[in-house]
């Protein structure tokens, strides 16, 4: 059944129609590039992959601070910005051959290597983990040169930021970002460029 799933999806994508999702979410999807096209397959097979424990069967060191921390301040957003940064420093960038999007557990256990996906899917399972209440979801763009995927956050005053996964950027090319889709574990969302 999946594969004619997998069928009747690329047939409607190469016919230039949108197409409704019922099994990862209500959300239409409105598939406008044969890109957009190979992320929803990357994206549907990352989230088969997950489960009911997947945000809650990892475990890393400075966690136990993590979470004293928002005991003592609460949801606000330094609170939010300083648990970003604390996570994103445990990781490190490395260029993948295979682009295989890693479970928070699979990057935990290579520990914390991976590409830009791997970094942002883990800062959102961070978040998750620690029951953060607003809304976090993965926002992957195309640069100039490189496509890229951020953590995209409904801060505690419900405005959105947008936070890097790699350590080191050129600010410039913020601006030359062209969306292409934002996700979580249950919701798949396009831009329309």
């Amino acid at each position: 059944m999946k594969q004619i799933t997998v069928l009747l999806f690329i047939l409607i994508t190469l016919s230039g129609c949108g197409v409704k999702e019922s099994s990862v979410s209500n959300t239409y999807l409105n598939i406008t590039s044969p890109r957009q096209a190979v992320y929803y397959m990357a994206i549907l097979s990352w989230q088969d992959r997950l489960d009911s424990r997947s945000f809650q069967d990892f475990d890393f060191p400075s966690l136990t601070a993590m979470r004293e921390q928002v005991k003592q301040n609460g949801w606000n957003q330094k609170t939010v910005e300083d648990l970003i940064e604390e996570s994103r420093k445990l990781t490190c960038l490395t260029m993948e051959t295979k682009d295989h999007w890693d479970t928070p557990r699979e990057f935990a256990e290579k520990n914390f290597h991976g590409d830009c996906e791997d970094i942002a899917i883990f800062m959102l399972a961070t978040l998750k983990k620690l029951e953060y209440p607003g809304d976090v979801r993965i926002f992957a763009v195309k640069s100039r040169f490189v496509e890229h995927a951020m953590l995209k956050v409904q801060m505690p005053d419900n405005s959105w930021k947008l936070f890097e996964t790699v350590k080191k950027t050129d600010s410039h090319d913020r601006f030359a970002y062209t969306p292409i889709v934002e996700f979580d574990d249950r919701e798949i969302i396009f831009a329309t460029i």
